[in-house]
């Protein structure tokens, strides 16, 4: 898919690690579980930008500003449910999970970018939404405010606003689990200033895998890290390629985009070139052609291309060529020694040969 269009789609909230990661769902921005691991009754609930009246059809928060501005805008916050949900709602800073998915900070670390400049009124709030109609789903609007410091760094910023339904339940030991379960709608942020936009292909390697056939092909594994060193997010298009020592070449197919990589962001990416034939000494090649979000700005960027290069010996290969002189060898041997003359063996002590008669005068 498009990483465009993926981004466009509504997000969905997982703890991995250190930091929250959003990845796609269908439709809106909602999170479906259960009260409790025995419940049949199932939770839904999500955010969504809003107008003062209504949720609206924007897919996240998408604004442009200057140093020192203010903007002013809504969330919905949504209840799918049967029952009224109580959530808590609250902003933090974006930043690139370890495979490049959309992460948001957790809720014990203190966000000191865009998230700390939203505000919903306050810093943290906790809402309770009605449950839903016949006709809708139940809803709370709150205002949003972005306040923007004087001396704003230029460049994107990115932010999530999060709801989390806390429940308690009892696992099957007895033991009480607190269970936070987050959605969260997207916020970028750009500001006006000098713009470097800049992906950049580092730690690039090659190693080749060969097969136990003499004569077929094997394959390149090309692997690498796809930074953002800029100051503006970028996905990428990826192509790898492998060129041998004689001329041919092989391409990878297939290959998934860049996902949106924030300013710092990064991606470590891994791909196996198939119908390689070993030719000694071999070149990869690495091209990421950047891509931007739907919306902004094109930044004009040409393609950024890396090369490697590693050895692909044919060693299956080599070994049966060598089985095959050592094989040599010994034949020729063993016919020589079929060939080699019968040396007569000396009888009563004699010398073996022919018989010399020594005639005297």
């Amino acid at each position: 898919m498009n990483p465009r269009r993926r981004l466009a789609s509504a997000v969905l909230v997982a703890a991995t690690g250190g930091a929250l990661v959003l990845g796609p769902v269908a439709s809106a921005d909602v999170l479906r579980a259960s009260r409790t691991a025995a419940a049949a009754t199932q939770l839904t609930f999500g955010v969504q930008p809003a107008s003062a009246a209504s949720q609206d059809s924007r897919p996240f928060f998408n604004y442009g500003a200057t140093p020192g501005g203010t903007l002013s805008d809504h969330i919905a916050v949504l209840n799918y449910s049967a029952v009224p949900l109580a959530l808590t709602v609250y902003a933090t800073d974006a930043l690139n999970s370890e495979d490049g998915g959309f992460g948001l900070l957790l809720a014990s670390q203190k966000a000191v970018d865009l998230g700390s400049w939203i505000s919903l009124g306050v810093r943290v709030r906790t809402v309770t939404v009605p449950p839903r109609t016949a006709s809708a789903a139940g809803r709370v609007i709150l205002p949003m405010t972005v306040r923007i410091p004087p001396n704003a760094s230029p460049g994107d910023h990115a932010a999530g606003i999060l709801a989390v339904l806390a429940t308690v339940s009892t696992n099957k030991q007895g033991a009480r689990v607190r269970l936070e379960q987050r959605v969260a709608t997207r916020v970028y942020l750009r500001i006006s200033g000098a713009l470097h936009p800049q992906l950049a292909i580092t730690d690039l390697h090659a190693r080749y895998q060969g097969t136990a056939n003499p004569f077929a092909s094997g394959s390149a594994v090309i692997s690498y890290t796809v930074k953002n060193t800029g100051n503006a997010k970028l996905a990428g298009r990826q192509r790898v390629e492998v060129s041998g020592l004689f001329g041919s070449d092989g391409k990878a197919s297939g290959l998934a985009d860049i996902p949106l990589l924030l300013p710092g962001g990064s991606i470590q990416v891994s791909v196996k070139v198939p119908r390689v034939y070993p030719e000694l000494f071999m070149t990869g090649h690495v091209t990421v052609t950047p891509l931007r979000l739907t919306g902004d700005a094109d930044p004009g960027l040409s393609d950024v291309t890396a090369s490697v290069h590693f050895w692909a010996v044919p060693w299956t290969l080599l070994a049966l060529i060598l089985l095959l002189v050592l094989g040599a060898l010994a034949y020729r041997r063993w016919v020589r020694r079929g060939r080699r003359p019968v040396r007569a063996q000396p009888v009563d002590g004699q010398p073996a040969g022919p018989e010399l008669a020594t005639v005297g005068k």
